[in-house]
Parts: C-alpha cells; structure tokens; sequence
C-alpha cells in the first residue's frame, strides 16, 4: 500500500487538477502497464454502484470500523461539528463528508490500510459485481490500460485494483501529519482533488494525456449523473446501473447501458 503524504495540499478546486505533480501523486500503479499495440486503449472504471452495485466501499468500511469499535464518541462529534457548516445547504453534506473525511482525522495511518485491507477482503470482495470483474478483465485481457477512478479512499480501492487486476488507481488521498512519537496520522486535508464531477472528468483528461491513451477509442463505465462529463469524454461510454439522471442522459445520447450484479 501507498502512503499518503502532506507533499500536495488542495480543496476541491478543479484548477489543481491541471498540476503534474498532483496527477502523478493521486496516480497508483498496481498492475505492471501493457506496453503492446492497444495499449493505447483504456478502461475506466468508476467503483460505487458500478463494480460494487447498490453500495459504496466507504460506506462499508464505516460499518466495519463500528463493528471494531474504531469508530467512537470523538468521531461523532468531528462529523456532527463538520456537520454544522451544511445546515444551510444539506444535499451537499454527503460530498462534503467525503471531501473532508472528519471521522479519519488523528486516525493511525498504517492501521487504517491494514484495516482496510481486512474491510476489503471480508466486506467489499464479495458484493464486487461479477458482470464488472469480467468486463474489466476481458479488457486487461486485451491489452487495454485500466484504472479504478473513484472519489473512495485510495486504501479501500487499491485491494480491489489488485484483486480485479486493475493497472491503476485514482482516489481520495488523505495527507497525513506526523506528531510526538513520529507515528503518521489522517488529516483531514486531501491530497489533490476530489475525484467527483467535473473533476473527475479532467483527472481522467490528464491521466490519458500521461499514458498516451487515445480517448475516442476508450472504455468508460460509471453510474451517476454526475460522472457524465467523464462518460462524455470516450467514444465508448457505458452507463452502468445508471440513476434517473444518468440514465436520461444515456438516452439522450445514445449510449450504452448495462447491468452490473
């Protein structure tokens, strides 16, 4: 597993996405690249409610760390008091939390990667959509160059790149912060983007611009209305157990839609 590191502090500009060293700092490799002739090729691939139908990986990570007792009374108050700021505006408190992650701050780095690796195997693993794992294999098969692109955090989605033989992972990164004892903790601060909406879209626009990929001959594969400037992007977008929203657009302009269970 990577480490998260407080090299490339932002918010939620999508200005920031235009910046090489934090495209290459959010960009994973896990899977050796291909190098032959459709490797020019990609694969996108969004994770909640696409590979992993009708949940999120963070969602059920929450639900481990409870199960755990890892998750108490001070992280409560860290998201009620995060909370607070969106009384105003409450639709936007679901994007907000996963902006800024409150219940990780002052977590043990290292103990969340093991313990999300462990949420992996028990929880995430099996409810993967089986549809999902062989399209996205049957394009490793070939040759195409595949990336998991996912506002999740980047501990949760790594396992499953290397499970479903993914080459890359783009995910929320979490900075870390090291104090008395020299031991790194979660900050709340991200590393980079949040992979969502437009941001999403031009993360995308520069990790095919890194790895030379040809858009207009690539695969993308996501279910929210808001993934649709990134569906947009790829001659070849799928939209994959798609919301209202999405599924209008889908129509709208002729893509392709698909179950995943």
């Amino acid at each position: 597993m990577t480490n998260a590191t407080d090299s490339v502090d932002t918010d939620t500009d999508t200005d920031a996405v235009a910046s090489p060293p934090v495209l290459q700092a959010m960009d994973i490799l896990i899977a050796p690249e291909p190098t032959g002739a459709t490797a020019h090729i990609g694969a996108i691939f969004d994770v909640d409610r696409t590979l992993l139908p009708g949940t999120t990986a963070e969602r059920l990570f929450l639900r481990f760390l409870w199960r755990r007792g890892e998750l108490g009374a001070h992280a409560a108050l860290e998201t009620l008091r995060f909370a607070g700021g969106y009384l105003s505006a409450p639709q936007t408190f679901p994007q907000g939390v996963r902006r800024h992650r409150p219940y990780l701050r002052g977590k043990n780095a290292a103990a969340m990667e093991r313990l999300g690796a462990e949420c992996f195997e028990r929880e995430i693993a099996p409810r993967i959509a089986g549809q999902g794992k062989t399209v996205l294999q049957a394009h490793v098969a070939a040759g195409h160059t595949t990336a998991l692109l996912s506002g999740g955090l980047w501990f949760l989605i790594e396992p499953m790149a290397a499970y479903l033989g993914a080459h890359h992972v783009i995910a929320t990164r979490l900075a870390t912060r090291v104090y008395h004892g020299g031991v790194p903790l979660l900050s709340a601060t991200l590393t980079g983007p949040h992979p969502y909406g437009d941001a999403k879209a031009q993360l995308l626009v520069r990790f095919a611009a890194r790895h030379k990929l040809d858009l207009a001959q690539s695969y993308s594969y996501a279910d929210h209305h808001t993934d649709a400037a990134m569906l947009a992007l790829v001659g070849h977008p799928v939209c994959v157990n798609p919301d209202a929203g999405l599924r209008r657009e889908a129509v709208r302009r002729g893509w392709s839609i698909e179950e995943f269970r």
